[in-house]
């Protein structure tokens, strides 16, 4: 099992029990992986602005068995505030990010 930390996008986020979350996310080094943050709805602590979409995020996430992975951290590393302030942009950058 191995940790991966690369540069990605949040292509989605999706409510697992009673306070985890499920993300999907498109990563430089492996494509598109899905992982696990335990207590992720409970707590923002961890992920802070991060499961923002649009903007550039650095993920850590750790290989586990199976086709989930397990979610270390993640900080923004790029800010695209142009485009959560323009509709027509964020409609645009959301189509891309649904083809991915």
């Amino acid at each position: 099992m191995s940790d991966l930390r690369s540069e990605g996008y949040l292509l989605r986020a999706t409510p697992f029990g009673e306070s985890d979350l499920v993300i999907a996310v498109f990563t430089e080094a492996v494509g598109k992986v899905s992982a696990l943050i335990r207590g992720g709805r409970a707590s923002r602590k961890r992920v802070g602005g991060a499961l923002e979409p649009f903007h550039t995020a650095a993920f850590d996430l750790k290989e586990q068995r199976g086709e989930l992975w397990g979610f270390k951290s993640a900080e923004i590393v790029r800010i695209r505030s142009r485009l959560t302030t323009d509709l027509e942009r964020m409609d645009h950058a959301g189509t891309i990010l649904r083809a991915l």
